[in-house]
Formats: structure tokens, sequence, C-alpha cells
């Protein structure tokens, strides 16, 4: 059995414009976008090391359901 509690491996769903220094950085989670609950709060961003809280109008990614 597996357990639905356990949380997955990471992997990047997008990347985001880090406020403090203004480089594109990957946005890291352990499911696809689709399920993620907004706002999302990055605890350590590698661009900076501060807390950021993100909304989905922050984040760059490819169509969810791929390209027509």
């Amino acid at each position: 059995m597996h357990a639905h509690d356990a949380p997955g491996a990471e992997f990047e769903v997008g990347k985001y414009v880090c406020p403090s220094s203004r480089l594109l950085m990957p946005l890291m989670a352990s499911q696809p976008l689709v399920f993620l609950h907004w706002p999302i709060v990055v605890k350590c961003c590698p661009g900076c090391g501060l807390e950021h809280k993100l909304e989905l109008a922050d984040v760059q990614h490819p169509p969810v359901y791929g390209y027509e």
C-alpha cells in the first residue's frame, strides 16, 4: 500500500522572477502546477535566500495542457 500523504520528489513546475535579485528562478513542487494551492510560499529562494509569496500570475510556465 502507498501512503497518500507521503510527499513525492520535487521537480520544476515553472519559473519566477526573484523580487530581490531580479533573476529567473525555478519553482520546485512535488505535484503538477494544476494541483497546487495558491498562493505558493517559497521558503528559501535560491536567488536571495529570502521567503517569497507567489501568485499564479507570478509564475512563468509552459501551457498546462501542452501546445496546440
